[in-house]
C-alpha cells in the first residue's frame, strides 16, 4: 500500500509498500532456494475478495492514497482466473472508495500465455518476471521438476511480453 505522510510500520520497522496475496502453492518450477512448499492448495474467491476488502478498508482508516496488490504463489498463472476475479474486485473497491489502485503479477513466466499477458497489458497490471541471471547461471537455480532448466522458457516469456506491448520488470534472486 502506498502511504500519505505516515506509512505503516509492521513489527520489525519495516514500512509497508504492498500487500502479498499468495494465490496458489502450487509451481511449474522447483527453485533450489524456494521456501513454498508445493501443494495444490490455492486461494479461494471468498477469502480473496475478503482479503482485498480487508487492505481497501485498512487504507482508508490510515489515510492511504492507493493500495498496492502483487499476486504470487508459488506460481500466480497457475490460478489466473482468481487474479482476473480479485483485480476486478479491487477496481470496484477502488472506485468506491477513491483510493488509486497498483497491481502486479509476480510470475516465472514459463506458463505465461498470450491471453494472460494482453489481459495484464489491457487493465495495467505491471508484470513482474523472476530471472536469476543469464543461461547456466539463471538453470543452476531455476529449474523445472524434471532438472532441465527454465532459462529459455522465461526468455521467451520476456520477448512475447515485449512483442505484445507489456514491458516486464525483472525480479532477481541472489543467493
Amino acid at each position: 500500500m502506498a502511504g500519505s505522510a505516515s506509512s505503516l510500520i509492521d513489527a520489525h520497522g519495516r514500512r509497508i509498500d504492498y500487500v502479498r496475496l499468495s494465490v496458489t502453492d502450487r509451481c511449474n518450477l522447483r527453485c533450489t532456494y524456494c521456501y513454498i512448499n508445493k501443494t495444490n492448495r490455492a486461494m479461494d474467491e471468498q477469502t480473496g475478495r475478503a482479503a482485498v476488502d480487508a487492505v481497501f478498508r485498512s487504507a482508508q482508516r490510515n489515510d492511504f492514497q492507493a493500495v498496492k496488490f502483487k499476486y504470487a504463489g508459488g506460481e500466480a498463472t497457475l490460478n489466473f482466473d482468481l487474479v482476473r476475479m480479485l483485480h476486478a474486485h479491487a477496481q470496484t473497491r477502488a472506485n468506491e472508495t477513491g483510493l488509486q489502485l497498483r497491481e502486479v503479477v509476480l510470475s516465472n513466466g514459463v506458463g505465461l500465455t498470450r491471453a494472460m499477458i494482453e489481459f495484464l497489458r489491457d487493465e495495467h497490471i505491471r508484470l513482474m518476471l523472476s530471472l536469476d541471471g543469464i543461461g547456466a547461471a539463471h538453470d543452476a537455480q531455476r529449474v523445472f521438476a524434471n532438472g532441465h532448466g527454465s532459462f529459455l522458457a522465461v526468455a521467451h516469456a520476456i520477448d512475447r511480453a515485449i512483442g505484445n506491448g507489456l514491458s516486464p520488470h525483472l525480479s532477481i534472486t541472489v543467493t
